[in-house]
């Protein structure tokens, strides 16, 4: 088993479930037997990375964060909720700031070109005289930007630092997810979580409740799901 063989085996296993098209990040919806095949290769990726002694950091020191984001492994969501957020981003740390500024400052950089790309594409009858002009404004400012980094850098002792995105308007996909409690089935948790556009998220969704804890328009899910339709509002499920 290696990385290719992992990231293979979860591309075919999500091939045969449903997955969310509504938003850029990739969510599928996985029952018990899928997402058991997930947890077994994430415990392949888990041996790999003992094997080569992987020093990585932070949530990427999880041995599955570059293949994927497992959700909720140990209960099934049974109803959830799609939505867009911010997500926050904030460093105080000095010495953080300092090691985090030259990424910073190629996101910017690479964010900037593509958005003028973006426009470019899709602006009618854009004359090259227009692109050229847009360019040279672009790299203009990108100069001025990165000379001022460059600056603060090298005096940093002498300024207040922080880096947050607390002003930017960008949002990201999210999911509200509830499931049943997996230590005690009386009771539900609910949580939300940002999903990842690098890799596939796998959410384990079914509704295992007792029949006894549903609500009215739950009960009416389920038995249209599981019942046999007749007569347009009859639904009829053999016992036993």
């Amino acid at each position: 088993m290696d990385s290719n063989f992992i990231k293979t085996q979860i591309r075919e296993i999500l091939e045969g479930y449903p997955r969310a098209r509504e938003i850029e990040a990739e969510l599928y919806f996985l029952d018990k037997k899928g997402m058991d095949k997930i947890l077994l290769l994430e415990a392949g990726a888990r041996y790999l990375a003992e094997d080569s002694g992987s020093t990585k950091k932070g949530k990427r020191k999880d041995p599955f964060y570059q293949y994927a984001k497992i959700i909720n492994p140990q209960a099934p969501a049974f109803k959830y909720k799609i939505y867009f957020a911010k997500r926050p981003r904030e460093i105080f740390d000095r010495q953080k700031v300092l090691a985090a500024i030259p990424g910073t400052l190629e996101v910017w950089k690479n964010t900037e070109r593509k958005h003028l790309r973006e426009y470019i594409e899709n602006k009618e009858d854009i004359s090259t005289d227009e692109i050229d002009r847009l360019t040279a404004e672009l790299d203009e400012r990108i100069s001025i930007e990165e000379n001022e980094v460059n600056y603060i850098v090298e005096h940093f002792d002498e300024y207040d630092v922080a880096i947050t995105n607390a002003e930017e308007n960008r949002l990201y996909p999210s999911l509200y997810y509830v499931m049943v409690d997996p230590e005690d089935r009386n009771k539900t948790l609910t949580t939300d979580t940002h999903l990842r556009k690098e890799v596939p998220n796998v959410l384990w969704q079914e509704d295992t409740r007792p029949y006894s804890m549903l609500r009215a328009n739950d009960r009416v899910g389920r038995i249209v799901k599981t019942h046999k339709r007749i007569m347009d509002r009859l639904y009829v499920k053999k016992r036993g």
